[in-house]
């Protein structure tokens, strides 16, 4: 099996190549954007003195001895981010309070009046060698507006702020991408002024003579912002692209005119313009937590691996960059509660990716030996020559005839279908439906994509709100807990308000009780649902039993008026042969009979999941341990009863 197939061979009769090379249609990558597409995740650093002040804009008056991390550690944060597969980093140098993370000769508000490193300390180039060195690429995000300079909004203003921009480009090494966003004038303290200034985006900055400069210091570099040049904003702060999300787009001002940034049609540059006269691929950025500088308040709200996979198939997988914001804290490294949910994200995606199971390489069809379960597809267009299709669709072979199982639109630089369940097949084809030049397909993937069970996670889902004052029900546990909390919450609608721990972490591990005592101080609530002890097999059963006892005091200790409930633990099927029971169900059954002894003693009730769910191997996924939406629905209607029964009465005291 090869690791990659590649195609740039003529298509099936519906959109036939011509034999000699095909003539670009429309728009096309120039030479920075082509060198910048295979980037396609990147992570943001914003790092600043909002860190130390616990805002999300500073006013530009901050005190730069205020900026001092206790333990900054560049490497580290690079290697955090290369272990989800992250390919480039930017760094906010400079945000909206205007404090320079250089120590640039511009203004006074920098790092040089900081005490960090003895006033010696320069935060972009420790990032830049760190990337550097690991092999990531460096990028940096300096923000127009100063809410510190006394003379923004005059024009010598501009004269600084491209000051900025050259001492960062010339000193730096190489940058792959220059970042500008869109906020532009307001309150300030602008010298001690504290006043508002309003400038006008359309002509103040002179935007074509800064990115002239850019373009004569860092020739290879995309420059983003509202309108491009070569990168546009995908107009939404949540990461995600539209569906289509075409690459083509023509930046238009709010009333009129050539858009600039903080002033362009932000709603169009979603789904970008089919037949647009400039190639401006859409970034996707999002923070992995609600905000994005590092608060404390926020450590147990940090993104889930799910979520991110989620993202990425929502940004990446329609042809869009995702730009994942990381804030460093105030020890000047990445958050235990971030690299976490990073390290498995980045896990899971090897896992998908790594077992390409395609096994022919013609032109519109995949064949396989056998019937195989495809899981996830990846399409790409041979960018080079534009973006020539309009419409298509994936079939695969079955009973005598080609079944349609995927429709979709753009293609472009990737198109990513992962499939909610297996697909087993021994064919699939695509066809495309309609293109508006005959279609230049580099590749046509199919994956497996079984991520493999010994990685490390964390996933916390806490809603943001609880408007109603419902009762509040943690659910602790597994991957297993993980696939069921969305059913149990709509299960449990209008009755209780429903969080989730779920990690990777075992009964025995000191990280777990960590993870569960950060939740506890975060919320209080009503009911614990609890069960993680299954994961890992290198500890006894009397092991297991000496450990159990920690987790109940730490939760007794710190909810301590809290109904809880255990659940023992689900069997185990044999892989990709549901039917038979896997010998490891023999240790299940001996530790769900310790724990229940303890709970007995405790007066604790327990949810007996193991037996709602043994009798019916049809429950199970392929793997044996997992569970299909039957499964699923099953362990959630039968978690949801016995929740019900625990929850407080409206007249009962609520903790």
């Amino acid at each position: 099996m090869t690791r990659r197939t590649l195609l740039k061979t003529p298509l099936a009769a519906a959109a036939p190549l011509p034999p000699t090379a095909p003539t670009p249609y429309g728009a096309v990558p120039s030479a920075r954007q082509l060198r910048w597409h295979p980037w396609e995740l990147s992570a943001f650093l914003h790092f600043t003195v909002n860190t130390f002040t616990d805002r999300e804009w500073g006013l530009g008056d901050e005190d730069p001895a205020i900026f001092n991390p206790t333990a900054f550690d560049a490497d580290a944060i690079i290697a955090g981010l290369r272990a989800g597969g992250f390919q480039a980093v930017i760094l906010t140098c400079k945000h909206h309070d205007g404090f320079c993370l250089w120590p640039t000769r511009t203004t006074e508000h920098s790092i040089r009046n900081s005490p960090w490193r003895g006033g010696k300390g320069d935060v972009v180039r420790e990032i830049s060698e760190a990337a550097g060195r690991q092999g990531v690429q460096f990028g940096i995000y300096v923000s127009p507006w100063d809410r510190n300079n006394p003379h923004y909004g005059r024009p010598e203003y501009v004269g600084i702020y491209r000051e900025q921009v050259r001492e960062l480009l010339t000193g730096y090494g190489s940058i792959f991408e220059v970042w500008h966003d869109g906020a532009n004038g307001g309150d300030g303290y602008y010298g001690g002024a504290r006043e508002k200034r309003i400038i006008d985006k359309q002509t103040y900055y002179q935007w074509p003579a800064t990115w002239d400069l850019i373009r004569r210091l860092q020739p290879d570099a995309v420059i983003f912002s509202d309108a491009g040049p070569d990168v546009r904003w995908v107009g939404n702060e949540k990461g995600i692209a539209g569906d289509p999300c075409w690459a083509t787009f023509d930046p238009a001002g709010t009333h009129g005119g050539a858009g600039v940034p903080g002033d362009t049609k932000t709603d169009e540059a979603t789904t970008g313009h089919r037949h647009g006269s400039r190639w401006m691929p859409a970034e996707c950025d999002v923070s992995i937590r609600p905000g994005w500088f590092w608060h404390e308040r926020e450590n147990a709200l940090v993104k889930s691996p799910d979520e991110l996979l989620d993202l990425y198939f929502k940004s990446v997988g329609r042809g869009g960059h995702l730009l994942l914001n990381v804030p460093p804290d105030r020890r000047g490294l990445l958050h235990e509660n971030d690299l976490a949910s990073l390290r498995a994200f980045g896990q899971r995606l090897q896992g998908m990716f790594r077992e390409n199971v395609a096994a022919s390489n013609t032109a519109t069809t995949l064949e396989f030996k056998q019937p195989t379960p495809i899981q996830l597809i990846r399409l790409r267009e041979d960018i080079s020559q534009g973006q020539r299709v309009d419409s298509f669709a994936l079939e695969h072979w079955k009973d005598n005839a080609w079944q349609t199982f995927f429709e979709g639109s753009s293609i472009g630089p990737c198109r990513l279908v992962p499939l909610a369940a297996s697909l087993v097949t021994d064919k699939i084809r695509l066809r495309i439906t309609a293109a508006s030049a005959p279609a230049v397909i580099e590749e046509f993937s199919a994956f497996a994509g079984v991520v493999r069970e010994n990685t490390e996670w964390l996933d916390v889902w806490l809603p943001d709100t609880n408007r109603h004052n419902l009762p509040r029900v943690l659910l602790i546990g597994d991957s297993i807990t993980r696939a069921y909390t969305k059913q149990v919450e709509a299960n449990l609608k209008g009755k209780a308000y429903v969080a989730r721990l779920a990690t990777s972490k075992s009964l025995g591990d000191p990280a777990l009780l960590d993870q569960v005592a950060l939740i506890l101080k975060e919320q209080s609530f009503d009911v614990i649902h609890f069960n993680n002890g299954m994961h890992g097999d290198g500890y006894t059963e009397e092991q297991y039993g000496a450990a159990l006892p920690g987790l109940l005091d730490v939760l007794r200790r710190l909810a301590p008026r809290a109904k809880l409930m255990w659940a023992s633990t689900t069997d185990v099927r044999v892989k990709n042969n549901i039917a038979q029971i896997d010998p490891k169900t023999d240790r299940i059954i001996q530790r769900n009979q310790i724990a229940a002894g303890i709970m007995t003693r405790r007066n604790i009730p327990i949810d007996d999941l193991f037996s709602a769910v043994k009798e019916h191997s049809d429950y199970h996924a392929g793997d044996g341990v997992h569970f299909n939406p039957r499964g699923v629905d099953a362990l959630a209607a039968q978690v949801s009863r016995e929740l019900e029964r625990l929850l407080p009465d409206k007249t009962e005291p609520r903790p």
